[in-house]
């Protein structure tokens, strides 16, 4: 997982403008998520993204992740790697994922 993250950043590197007329904001955000097939459990590695939630019989509850920093700003943390979370998941829990486009979203004037 933490590979698949890692080959992520670099293609975000590789692929993204230079110098003083690329973007300042161009970094995304995300969560490499891993289901074992044995079940009973997902894996995390979370580049920045708001931490999921599971919903089940028992209520709902976010879960903990390790957030390291979003794809394309590796270079402000050198050697810095993302810390992969193991979750139990129970029977009849639902992991609900959500973008954080909503909450950071701006307006045509640039404004949160």
């Amino acid at each position: 997982m933490n590979s698949l993250a890692e080959r992520l950043e670099l293609s975000i590197a590789r692929n993204s403008p230079v110098g003083d007329d690329g973007d300042p904001e161009l970094f995304v955000t995300a969560l490499v998520l891993e289901f074992p097939l044995s079940g009973g459990e997902v894996r995390i590695v979370d580049r920045g993204h708001p931490a999921p939630i599971v919903v089940g019989p028992e209520g709902a509850r976010r879960l903990v992740t390790a957030p390291a920093l979003p794809l394309g700003l590796a270079a402000l943390s050198p050697g810095g790697r993302a810390e992969a979370t193991v979750h139990p998941l129970g029977p009849g829990e639902v992991l609900v994922v959500h973008t954080d486009g909503v909450s950071e979203a701006r307006d045509t004037h640039g404004v949160f």
